[in-house]
């Protein structure tokens, strides 16, 4: 016979008899885990925590828009948020008010101090919020009828122009 066939011995451990059974003792990464595994872990649920910590804080432009501050502090969020556009940069506030008025036909719009009369933050199904500009061809098709409601109902002193 031309081949020759080798035989590897394999000693298999005998059963129940101390000292039979392999114990491995290497230190094998996922046996031990490392410092620095330990530390990323600890890192990146610290991060995640301070992450939604940050996520709670109200939108300061959104309260104002809603009117959740006294009427000065309200104009004065919106404007820095106009004024960190590139187009309104230059924006003045009471050159704006009160050219803007003279566009509208109705109250509250030709009456209003408030820069909120005009522009609101809505929320659609999915609790996205979309801020918008009530435009002097939206009021004259009685698109925002229930925001001039809610507005003239929040600042009745202009609703006495009404009528």
């Amino acid at each position: 016979m031309g081949a020759s066939n080798s035989v590897v011995e394999c000693q298999l451990p005998k059963l129940k008899v101390a000292g039979s059974n392999p114990v491995s003792r290497s230190s094998s990464p996922s046996a031990h885990p490392s410092r620095l595994r330990v530390r990323l872990h600890w890192s990146i649920c610290i991060i995640v925590m301070l992450l939604s910590l940050t996520a709670c804080k109200p939108d300061p432009l959104g309260r104002a828009l809603k009117g959740e501050f006294e009427p000065n502090v309200n104009n004065l969020v919106i404007l820095g948020y106009c004024q960190s556009c590139h187009i309104h940069r230059t924006l003045n506030p009471s050159e704006h008010l009160t050219h803007v008025r003279t566009l509208y036909d109705r109250v509250p719009y030709t009456t209003t101090t408030q820069c909120r009369a005009c522009h609101l933050v809505s929320e659609d199904t999915w609790n996205m919020k979309h801020r918008k500009t009530i435009f002097p061809t939206d009021v004259a098709q009685n698109r925002y009828i229930a925001h001039e409601r809610r507005f003239l109902k929040d600042n009745p002193e202009l609703a006495k122009g009404t009528q």
